[in-house]
């Protein structure tokens, strides 16, 4: 549904899950919703041994230190809930993010496959520029970008 990547703190894991107990409370009255809450550890020895990682994190520190994704999920059975709930996710993620910026520990890395529509999964300025480019390089007519439905697109539909 939507997660956020920031460097390993103890204090920040605690803040996080103390952002998760308060989203709980304001989701807990739709019906069949199932939220949780999920760390997923990026460990050093992982990303040294890993030149995409070491490519894909824009803040990537040096030597590398440990990260956490951190992951919310829900379901829910009625439909009419979906903006409700998705805007608490969003919130929540927010503020997590803010929690990380203010402690120096965010990494504006998103996991591609745990974000949500609205995040910025190939980053922005230089890096963006330059899968942009690629693209065009290697899909001029823009295959990839038009013809493959969902997933994230690198330029905004006309």
């Amino acid at each position: 549904m939507i997660s956020t990547t920031y460097y390993l703190s103890l204090p920040l894991l605690h803040r996080t899950f103390e952002l998760y107990q308060a989203s709980c409370d304001k989701v807990r009255d739709y019906t069949g919703i199932v939220w949780s809450l999920t760390f997923h550890p990026v460990l050093p020895a992982v990303i040294s041994k890993s030149p995409f990682l070491q490519s894909a994190i824009p803040t990537l520190s040096d030597p590398p230190q440990s990260m956490i994704i951190a992951q919310i999920t829900g379901t829910w059975k009625d439909e009419k809930n979906t903006a409700a709930i998705e805007d608490t996710a969003v919130q929540l993620i927010s503020d997590v993010e803010a929690a990380a910026r203010a402690e120096g520990r965010q990494t504006e890395y998103v996991y591609l496959n745990y974000a949500h529509s609205g995040q910025k999964v190939f980053g922005e300025g230089d890096r963006l520029d330059r899968l942009k480019d690629v693209s065009k390089r290697y899909d001029p007519d823009g295959i990839f970008q038009r013809c493959v439905p969902g997933g994230f697109k690198l330029f905004e539909e006309a």
